[in-house]
């Protein structure tokens, strides 16, 4: 992992269009949103999920593939990039 900038602009228009077409069907968090716009716009392919059901449909109906890590190799990677959990 690495630290990269995001377009704020990108990131509202994603996030819009995922709760527009998502979000009453399938009642997605903000933060589920969030976390799906945010690596569409970053134009990932995986994410981490933490065994959240919803987050999990949302990216699988957005066609990302879930990355498995292990919390442990998560915080090392976060602190070593100076980051809070």
């Amino acid at each position: 992992m690495r630290p990269v900038g995001i377009s704020g602009a990108g990131l509202e228009a994603q996030f819009e269009e995922l709760a527009l077409r998502h979000t009453a069907k399938h009642g997605f968090r903000t933060y589920d949103l969030l976390h799906v716009a945010s690596a569409l716009v970053l134009k990932c392919d995986h994410v981490l999920e933490f065994l959240i059901q919803k987050l999990r449909n949302l990216r699988r109906l957005r066609g990302l593939k879930n990355s498995a890590l292990n919390f442990q190799a998560i915080q090392t990677t976060l602190a070593s990039l100076s980051l809070w959990l």
